[in-house]
């Protein structure tokens, strides 16, 4: 990961079946969230047979590989090597607000 003077860096991301690289700039100086910007489209997704698919395959595929349906603009918040173990809470919210 190389890093510029404003906080810029290029990022190896890779989700669930999708590994892709992006250009990121950090959000915070003493957070490690980064903003992700020109999230390459998955290449199925940009096909014109993409277009001819039906609405309920769709959605299926949504649900199925949400990997492939990610947005031009993302944050990535990543774990902070100095606090392993300190994301419990934080997920166990996340977990409770799914739902919502």
């Amino acid at each position: 990961m190389e890093k510029d003077e404003d906080g810029n860096c290029i990022k190896d991301i890779r989700f669930g079946t999708r590994r892709f690289q992006v250009a990121a700039r950090r959000i915070h100086v003493n957070r490690h969230t980064f903003l992700l910007r020109n999230i390459p489209p998955h290449p199925i997704i940009s096909t014109w047979l993409w277009r001819w698919t039906p609405r309920l395959v769709r959605s299926w595929l949504r649900g199925w590989r949400p990997e492939w349906f990610l947005p031009a603009t993302a944050i990535l918040k990543e774990r902070n090597p100095e606090k392993a173990d300190g994301y419990d809470n934080e997920i166990a919210t996340y977990q409770h607000l799914r739902p919502l």
